[in-house]
């Protein structure tokens, strides 16, 4: 039987689990300065490109300097949770983005993350539970629809998942949306509308090989 590849659900920083954000991370009680807070936003960027490049434990120092200096930074530890999700060392990912939700619990993105997390340990439910969270905080936040989509087509709710990438595609027509939706009209057995998105998603990004190979497959 023929595979055909859905867009992963996000989780590494630089896509959609995103280490670093603005200013919401320092809760406006502490007397945290501007300068600090700018301080840190740069080490929180500087961390974060870090695990772009591929080196997890230089972002991991970097983030625990942070969280040394303010320990009410839930965008740190969302970031040290990206690296052990890197490391796929899901149970202390878990640890870290718990506590990123403890110290700001409504932040979409955090849940969103946890949920991605939670699928990757094959816990649907919860999973589910904190998509469905991250949508209720801010129903804007497209990665929160993919991972949410990704989940129902995994479960073959494709109904459920290509109304998610309906709106993922509304909020942000990426090249990954497009496949992802071309492969739950795959599994619908609407191979025209699978090609179109198949070919869309090569029209915004020529090089994008997951959807190049999609394509080939449902030609075939």
């Amino acid at each position: 039987m023929k595979k055909f590849i859905a867009s992963m659900m996000c989780v590494a920083v630089a896509m959609t689990f995103t280490a670093c954000s603005t200013e919401s991370s320092f809760k406006t009680e502490t007397s945290v300065s501007v300068s600090t807070e700018s301080e840190i936003q740069k080490m929180l960027d500087e961390a974060e490109q870090k695990l772009n490049a591929g080196k997890p434990d230089e972002a991991l120092k970097i983030y625990d300097k942070i969280i040394d200096r303010d320990s009410s930074c839930a965008f740190a530890y969302n970031g040290r949770a990206a690296v052990f999700a890197a490391k796929n060392d899901f149970d202390s990912a878990i640890k870290e983005v718990n506590k990123a939700i403890e110290l700001d619990s409504t932040n979409a993105q955090f849940f969103s993350n946890r949920g991605k997390l939670y699928a990757d340990m094959n816990n649907a439910d919860n999973a589910l539970k904190d998509f469905n969270k991250a949508i209720e905080l801010d129903p804007n936040y497209a990665p929160s629809y993919e991972n949410r989509g990704t989940l129902y087509l995994q479960t073959q709710k494709l109904d459920a998942a290509l109304k998610d990438f309906n709106k993922a595609i509304e909020l942000n027509p990426s090249a990954e949306n497009y496949n992802s939706r071309g492969a739950v009209y795959v599994n619908m057995n609407d191979k025209d509308k699978a090609i179109a998105d198949f070919k869309k998603a090569l029209e915004i990004d020529p090089n994008y090989k997951m959807a190049s190979d999609n394509l080939k497959l449902v030609n075939q």
